[in-house]
């Protein structure tokens, strides 16, 4: 009879310690959990952002506003076209 209480304490015992690092495992798990969904809603925001960079620079960017902005800064269109390369008829056959 006396070993029928050792061994139903044993098994008391075991199951007792396994439910903790049941439950400590699970906690464990929420926690990373609930990290894990913090950092996709950072990265969310950080995308969002990053698509409205991309529209402003793609707006700033239109040959419209850099025309504008180039006028406004004092350049103009050229009277004459200026080449670094010699257009030679002879040499315009040869290439």
């Amino acid at each position: 009879m006396k070993k029928l209480y050792v061994i139903a304490t044993l098994l008391l015992i075991a199951l007792s310690v396994i439910e903790v690092s049941y439950l400590t495992h699970a906690d464990a798990l929420a926690s990373e959990s609930m990290n894990a969904q913090k950092l996709r809603k950072e990265i969310a925001k950080v995308e969002e952002k990053n698509q409205i960079i991309k529209s402003e620079i793609l707006s700033l960017s239109s040959i419209l506003i850099v025309s504008s902005k180039a006028a406004e800064l004092g350049f103009a269109k050229p009277t004459e076209f200026i080449s670094l390369k010699k257009l030679d008829s002879i040499a315009l056959n040869h290439e």
